[in-house]
């Protein structure tokens, strides 16, 4: 209503979690078991509000820590099956209430490949993780600043009062309506500009999250991710979509912590050509976060 720079992800957590506690108590699922159908239930919806299934079985790959369930084969069959299930009921619902949205599967047939793109990718992936971990950063900023402030009404009216959006409508709201015509405009936008509405978003997103305002940060992340993608290609017009691909991959894999899941939900953003660089962005930067994470954690020791 106010236009929060949050998607919809988190929210709908908290409500699929009220309602797998409704469904333990009723049923008497034990606790180990209402964490598992939890996890289910919002690989489904992530599915679901992302037109991407695979984002679903995600987390079974994702997930580094000994398996509760038997085997792995097993959790991912669990998760595939939760998630057609959560995919077919939402196709049917759709039919009521038909929503154009940008997350499809798409076989591009306008692309201009030039080779250049293939030198400039690796700075793009750079690009990606150092945002990625800027975005990081100022969620840590944020959430230090909303620790100092006293009274949930304040941080909240501090967090609406609307000011990013006096500067840009693309400010506001999760950003995934806003990428298609993004893309259409972006180029036509400067640098600097594009560079202030990546950061813009970034710091908008953590600030409503931290004072308090319900949503989550994949929607806006992808999307301050891409605005920075533009902002590269700008100086780097070389087959424009991949490199844009290379660098929300990077930042989002970074941002997420999760390569498959990242990857998975920008399968359904990019054209079905950009996938094998995208996969191996997602899982480069996976790699490489993790052996810098291990290499800190003994520094520490």
């Amino acid at each position: 209503m106010f236009g929060a720079s949050l998607g919809p992800e988190a929210a709908l957590a908290g409500v699929v979690g009220g309602m797998i506690t409704w469904m333990g108590d009723h049923l008497k699922i034990t606790f180990e078991h209402k964490d598992e159908l939890l996890k289910l239930s919002i690989g489904t919806m992530l599915a679901t509000i992302f037109r991407a299934p695979f984002a679903g079985i995600s987390e079974a790959f994702d997930d580094n820590h000994p398996f509760k369930l038997k085997n792995k084969a097993r959790k991912i069959g669990l998760y595939a099956i939760s998630t057609l299930f959560g995919i077919v009921g939402f196709l049917f619902i759709e039919q009521f209430s038909p929503e154009e949205s940008v997350f499809a599967l798409h076989f591009s047939t306008a692309i201009q490949w030039e080779w250049q793109a293939l030198l400039f990718a690796p700075l793009g992936w750079l690009v990606g993780g150092i945002f990625g971990w800027i975005f990081l950063k100022i969620e840590k900023l944020t959430n230090k600043i909303a620790e100092k402030i006293m009274g949930k009404m304040i941080k909240a009216v501090l967090a609406g009062i609307g000011i990013f959006g006096l500067v840009s409508p693309y400010f506001l709201f999760s950003g995934e309506h806003q990428l298609l015509p993004l893309s259409k405009e972006a180029l036509q936008f400067s640098f600097f500009n594009l560079v202030l509405l990546g950061i813009g978003k970034a710091i908008l997103t953590n600030f409503c999250f931290a004072f308090g305002w319900r949503g989550g940060k994949i929607f806006p992340a992808i999307f301050s991710s891409t605005a920075i993608g533009f902002a590269f290609v700008s100086l780097f017009p070389y087959t424009p979509g991949l490199l844009v691909g290379v660098v929300v991959a990077a930042s989002l894999t970074m941002i997420l912590g999760q390569p498959y899941l990242s990857m998975s939900l920008l399968l359904f953003l990019f054209p079905i050509q950009f996938f094998p660089v995208i996969l191996l962005s997602s899982l480069g930067l996976g790699k490489v976060k993790n052996f810098v994470e291990a290499k800190y954690a003994e520094t520490s020791k």
